[in-house]
């Protein structure tokens, strides 16, 4: 069913046949009880099993020296299947969301995190990610991860972040000059050099601030990029490379 081969639970039972050892009253049991801890633990899993055979296919990194990853909601749609006490209702029930990290160059769905509460902010459930965040990692996210709390997690994992900026937050304390502007395939982009205020820490973050003009889209997006941490803004290697990939494309978001 996860894969698509099958339209429903019920539907994967049934072509099991006797191969099934449980009924299906003691199978949907099980699932009504799965923790979302194993569902995570299932991706995680299968990423790592299929790494192996995915490093054996043709192709070449999309920044040399990282590894990419992207961050995403994605909030399931209203279900019309309704449980006994909400039949009453004329509205859908709501179901959870998930919070998915993708690896472009493997193409694999590596980590999610599973949201049982549909109001539950996407921030509150991506603290819990920055514990599997590796050193040389780039991750790439839309502006409702911006904050303080993910992306000094970032830093303090050793990795590095495009994110697209927010208006409120995080806080910035001081701003350079802008940089010559750079063409591109989709664009033009400029870089500025920002000082970020943190609460987390007792001295301020580095980065940089990427504004992206990409006329064919008639958009201005700004982004910020780098790893926090004092006295620096971001990697030269990683500056390099993103300009090498082509910034509009990366930082262009959802």
């Amino acid at each position: 069913m996860s894969l698509g081969l099958r339209p429903s639970l019920h539907a994967a039972a049934l072509k099991l046949d006797e191969r099934l050892p449980v009924s299906l009253a003691a199978l949907y049991d099980k699932v009504n009880r799965c923790e979302p801890a194993v569902l995570r633990a299932l991706v995680q899993g299968s990423a790592q099993r299929l790494a192996p055979l995915t490093e054996c296919l043709p192709g070449q990194a999309s920044l040399p020296g990282w590894q990419l990853r992207v961050l995403d909601g994605n909030h399931l749609p209203a279900s019309d299947k309704r449980l006994a006490m909400l039949r009453g209702f004329r509205g859908a029930a709501r179901p959870g969301h998930t919070l998915v990290v993708y690896d472009p160059d493997s193409a694999l769905v590596c980590d999610i995190v599973a949201c049982e509460d549909t109001h539950q902010s996407e921030r509150v459930g991506a603290a819990s990610l920055t514990a599997s965040v590796q050193a040389q990692q780039v991750w790439i996210a839309d502006r409702h991860f911006c904050s303080e709390a993910l992306l000094c997690g970032l830093s303090q994992r050793q990795a590095c972040f495009i994110v697209r900026e927010h208006a409120r937050h995080p806080r910035v304390s001081e701003r350079g000059p802008w940089g010559a502007c750079t063409d591109t395939q989709t664009g033009r982009v400029r870089e500025q050099g920002i000082q970020l205020k943190s609460q987390l820490s007792s001295s301020p973050g580095g980065a940089s601030r990427l504004n992206c003009h990409r006329p064919q889209r008639r958009e201005t997006r700004t982004s910020s990029c780098g790893a926090i941490s004092p006295g620096r803004s971001r990697p030269p290697p990683l500056r390099a490379g993103i300009a090498s990939a082509g910034v509009s494309k990366v930082c262009s978001g959802g």
